[in-house]
């Protein structure tokens, strides 16, 4: 084999390791564009999470609010009846003494 036939079968030897190399190259690039891609729906997944967060946010917020206007109502409910039915109790004790004539308490 003369020193031609070297460089011929060595250049050969390097096109191929080039022509492997930019098919790697080709392969990585498509790599790259997937992560990108990747990314960008991660990116999106957590703007979206991020958004129904602070809509559960501001749900939590009414309901708590809600809630308390209802806690209010309730308590003044119940004050009332307390105070009606402590009114009630002390007209219904006056009559039942002035029926049995027995003298007021103190």
């Amino acid at each position: 084999m003369t020193d031609t036939d070297k460089i011929l079968q060595a250049l050969a030897r390097l096109e191929a390791g080039q022509k492997a190399l930019q098919i790697d190259v080709k392969d990585l690039k498509g790599d790259v564009q997937g992560l990108q891609t990747d990314v960008k729906t991660l990116q999106d997944g957590q703007k979206s999470l991020e958004q129904g967060q602070t809509t559960t946010n501001l749900k939590v917020e009414a309901f708590h609010a809600e809630q308390n206007e209802a806690n209010k109502e309730i308590i003044t409910t119940i004050h009332d009846v307390m105070t009606i039915d402590a009114k009630e109790t002390t007209e219904r004790f006056e009559r039942i003494e002035k029926h049995l004539n027995l003298p007021p308490l103190k």
